[in-house]
């Protein structure tokens, strides 16, 4: 009877302690907002049955992400599994289904499986994932960010207003998110507070401990981008300082090659994609894994194509198709990077920058 007794408070007990940690993880109240003409479907991919190891749900997203065919594959396991995988593995399946989308560049999509997940009530979430937040709290603000990203880039601003109202940035990682997102709407002093702020604290990152290495690398290349020698040396210094042999993997150590590359390029000039010269120009940046070529084609003054020729970065596919689609869209360095790809987003966006500044006559070819 004690032993029954004993179980049963301590069942009672383990019940109110997790009724009260979702009672702290206060959601705030999403917008009703409906954006038109976002691009892409709003027809879901097809699911696909897909049997995911229960213990390592984060493996899912790295099925394949190697082509285009690859990733839209992967997107039909995840809407799978995002209704019918393991409870509690669910919101990670359907928040990543939001991020593949995305860099599928299927806005439409995107949007409507955000939207149904930020609507949601708090669901039971596993909070040992891998590269994973660590909260369901934590996940719906990641899975705010995106909705921002989505709605800047296609310049709903009213709507992304209405965000920016409820949203408030906890750590390093999330002022990072938030403040591409400012440099999207053209904010560039709202984006360099958040960028100050992210390297400060430069903490949360999803992957454990890269958020010192990560965070001032991709801050120091917007900064450069938006046009700011003087605050990349401010952001980017004390990763600068502590030298390449520092860092511990060799990840590290090409984001550390990259904040160089940056200190470097903000003392020759700034990438002005303006005044070029006709003919084809080639950059090239270390990237993930080895080296990346960007060559772009300028005609009547722009950028009429940029693309990746060489490289052996092994994924994702959308690092190395995306990131330079949307640079010749909206003829500027100032776009979002791919998530899981920072490092080889950034090499692409310093690949075009050294391309542009030949064509400017500020780098010799």
């Amino acid at each position: 009877m004690c032993k029954y007794l004993i179980s049963r408070w301590i069942s009672v007990g383990s019940f109110l302690i997790f009724s009260g940690c979702l009672a702290a993880q206060h959601l705030p109240k999403i917008p009703n907002v409906n954006p038109v003409g976002l691009p892409g479907s709003t027809d879901l991919p097809k699911a696909i049955t897909f049997q995911a190891d229960i213990r390592r749900p984060n493996l899912v997203p790295f099925q394949g992400r190697k082509s285009k065919a690859e990733m839209e594959k992967t997107a039909g396991y995840l809407v799978f599994l995002s209704k019918r995988g393991y409870k509690t593995n669910r919101p990670y399946y359907q928040f990543m289904l939001g991020q593949f989308l995305a860099d599928l560049e299927q806005d439409a999509g995107t949007h409507q499986v955000l939207m149904d997940f930020l609507r949601k009530d708090i669901q039971p979430y596993n909070s040992d994932i891998i590269s994973a937040p660590k909260t369901y709290n934590v996940l719906h603000q990641l899975a705010l960010l995106n909705e921002m990203r989505i709605l800047v880039r296609n310049q709903h601003l009213d709507e992304l207003e209405q965000f920016l109202q409820i949203f408030e940035p906890r750590t390093g990682y999330e002022h990072l998110l938030l403040a591409e997102v400012y440099m999207l709407s053209g904010n560039s002093d709202m984006a360099k507070v958040h960028l100050d702020s992210a390297c400060t604290n430069p903490n949360n990152h999803p992957e454990n401990n890269w958020g010192p290495t990560f965070i001032p690398m991709r801050a120091t290349v917007m900064v450069y981008s938006m046009g700011d020698p003087d605050l990349v040396k401010a952001l980017g210094e004390g990763m600068h300082k502590r030298g390449r042999d520092a860092e511990k993997w060799p990840q590290w150590k090409s984001s550390w090659q990259i904040v160089d590359e940056v200190f470097a390029l903000s003392e020759v000039s700034l990438p002005n994609v303006s005044n070029l010269k006709e003919g084809i120009f080639q950059g090239a940046c270390v990237g993930f894994i080895d080296s990346i070529f960007v060559e772009i084609t300028v005609q009547n003054g722009n950028l009429n194509r940029v693309q990746v020729v060489r490289g052996k970065e092994d994924r994702p596919y959308s690092a190395l198709e995306v990131v330079p689609a949307r640079i010749q869209s909206r003829q500027t360095l100032t776009v979002d990077c791919v998530t899981g790809a920072t490092v080889t987003s950034c090499a692409v966006i310093l690949s075009t920058a050294k391309a542009i500044l030949k064509a400017n006559g500020s780098l010799k070819e």
